[in-house]
């Protein structure tokens, strides 16, 4: 190297232009190599939507997220850059910009080379070196205006949903409520679950029973109702669609089924589903969107224990053979105007634990006009999950019951719940369920502690289980304790029979 300074010194320019090879062009050679080898010289895709057509809609995802492979090669290189807009997500960073640096640092040493000292030490040549390699930046690719959009419409999203069963409030549950200053809180009914409630985008819990009024105190079966106040530790936990169709919901008649409407007009931002107030809001779909997917739900009653307000046939969302019609309608409206369609039904057999013919008929025809997802409640114990196929090819996954969230029930089958958890994705392909499961919950109340909670049955043992005011009040749920004593070992197996 102090050779070739000398020569440069003395006037002999070949000298310096070899100076400058052996510092520079070593790397620009090795670094051309690997990137004519690699096939990743820059390119700016001009057209997004055929860079997706010829390596799948994945495609723009994959090169932002491994641009070393070179996913853009072959795209027609955009040269109006004037028109280029810089897209955060696919900065794509590449090292074969150097050969532009490299052009501008030749021009520079040229200028620069009669400065040299009389002398360089080797470590003034390798700093020297470092710094010509650092000159290597990475360049920032520039998409067309538009891009963005394609690429955001482009990207798989998902949504995921939580649905939890029956909130069946006998009284002895709500005086649990109570605090000591006078108010009451409700809030520890969702303590286990809280958390996976607050992760979900849709949340739906079924109120069984109507929050009718606190004016009329705490009312028992068959004429239930419960403390508003249940509401509001249900928002608070993070549900944010809640099912009002079931047989219960006209329990404390007319007034009390307006009375459950004039609460929820606290929380317009909450979805009300199975009660309207007027024939207008009968006929608005309740569709929400999430994550940029158009979600219809619909909420329906097999029929009401306390009768029906026939002067308003719009109050209750009923699903009878002469509501079939209006149901089809609402179904194929759903169809149209949405990209997914959830059905939360209630219906079925009290007590069983397979699906019962009209659920599987109405599973059916939920399916064949466009539900993709149903989610039922109402026999108070859990039904198995299956996959739908309606006779026009149309698909859906239904869980047939959740069974009871909490209740004081004597049956042991009722005091197993689930907490459903689906998830969907919406890519190019449309949208579709992309995995699904069940949690299963366990209702535990002790007469003499004066407790009732919810757990995870995975963390329900047998010592728990011989303290359940089921086995300590010796209630006999009819025949079915008979086949279904309580211990833990049948929880599991109820768990299997219904995967069967």
């Amino acid at each position: 190297m102090k050779y070739s300074i000398k020569k440069i010194r003395n006037g002999r320019r070949e000298a310096g232009l070899f100076h400058r090879l052996s510092r520079l062009s070593f790397f620009a050679l090795i670094l051309t190599a690997v990137l004519i080898a690699a096939g990743c010289a820059v390119r700016r895709p001009s057209d997004v939507s055929d860079l997706m057509t010829e390596k799948g809609p994945g495609a723009l995802q994959e090169a932002a997220d491994h641009p070393e492979q070179g996913l853009f090669e072959g795209v027609e290189t955009a040269e109006d850059s004037g028109a280029f807009t810089e897209f955060g997500i696919t900065k794509m960073q590449t090292e074969s910009s150097c050969i532009e640096e490299d052009s501008k640092s030749s021009e520079s040493d040229e200028e620069n080379v009669h400065s040299l000292p009389d002398e360089e030490t080797e470590s003034d040549s390798t700093e020297t070196e470092e710094k010509e390699a650092h000159r290597i930046v990475a360049v920032t690719n520039l998409i067309k205006p538009g891009t963005k959009e394609a690429w955001e419409a482009a990207r798989p999203k998902t949504v995921k949903i939580a649905a939890i069963g029956d909130m069946l409030m006998h009284p002895s549950v709500s005086g649990l409520a109570f605090q000591a200053d006078g108010s009451i809180d409700y809030s520890f009914i969702f303590d286990p679950i809280r958390k996976d409630v607050q992760k979900a985008d849709l949340a739906a819990v079924n109120n069984e029973v109507p929050m009718a009024g606190n004016q009329l105190g705490l009312q028992n079966y068959p004429n239930f109702n419960v403390f508003t106040e249940l509401g509001d530790a249900e928002v608070a936990a993070g549900f944010n669609v809640i099912l009002n169709a079931t047989n219960h919901t006209m329990d404390q008649g007319l007034n009390g089924a307006l009375n459950t409407l004039n609460f929820w007009k606290k929380y317009p931002e909450i979805t009300i589903l199975g009660l309207h107030e007027t024939a207008e809001e009968k006929e608005k779909l309740h569709i929400v969107e999430v994550n940029g997917v158009r979600i219809a739900m619909l909420n329906y009653t097999y029929g009401s224990n306390g009768g029906v307000a026939w002067d308003r046939p719009y109050l209750l969302d009923l699903m009878v053979n002469g509501t079939r019609e209006q149901i089809r309608s609402e179904l194929q409206r759903a169809e149209a105007e949405a990209d997914f369609t959830i059905v939360f039904p209630h219906w079925g057999t009290e007590y069983q634990l397979h699906e019962d013919a009209s659920q599987q008929e109405w599973a059916q025809f939920f399916t064949e006009n466009g539900a993709d997802l149903i989610i039922g409640t109402h026999p108070h114990c859990l039904e198995p999950v299956r996959e739908i196929t309606a006779a026009n090819g149309n698909t859906a996954l239904c869980y047939y019951s959740l069974g009871n969230y909490i209740s004081m029930q004597d049956e042991t089958i009722s005091m197993l719940g689930g907490l459903a958890e689906i998830t969907l994705i919406s890519d190019s392909s449309g949208v579709r369920i992309r995995d699904h499961s069940m949690d299963y919950l366990v209702t535990h109340y002790e007469w003499d502690m004066d407790m009732a909670y919810v757990t995870r049955l995975e963390n329900y043992t047998e010592e728990l289980a011989a303290r359940h005011g089921i086995r300590t009040h010796g209630f006999t749920g009819g025949d079915l304790n008979a086949c279904y004593p309580f211990q833990l070992s049948t929880f599991y197996r109820v768990v299997d029979e219904i995967s069967q």
